[in-house]
């Protein structure tokens, strides 16, 4: 791997992850349009962006982290309108990591 090139690890949906000597950092991956910096507007460049999510100490903490956030986001977003959904979208996202593991 090159050198300060980031190993992104992807988990379910847009959620990546990759780990420093302490951490394992999570990261949510989207592609939007520039800003730009003195005008403050979008332009029509599209990139793409890796957000910091935050930092786990373990791995299942990591997991359950993503599962909490991709959940908040989905609510957020209108794509998860129920607790029947709700409910649903952990259960997935659990299995979806857990065959991973397989």
């Amino acid at each position: 791997m090159k050198e300060n090139q980031i190993n992104y690890i992807p988990l379910v949906e847009n959620y990546y992850f990759t780990a420093d000597k302490d951490n394992y950092v999570l990261y949510r991956f989207e592609r939007r349009n520039k800003i730009d910096i003195k005008t403050r507007k979008e332009t029509d460049e599209i990139i793409e962006v890796y957000e910091l999510m935050g930092y786990y100490t373990s791995l299942p903490s990591l997991i359950e982290g993503t599962i909490k956030y991709l959940n908040r986001q989905s609510i957020a977003d209108g794509s998860i309108s129920t607790l029947k959904d709700c409910v649903k979208q952990i259960v997935d996202a659990t299995k979806q990591l857990k065959d991973m593991l397989k």
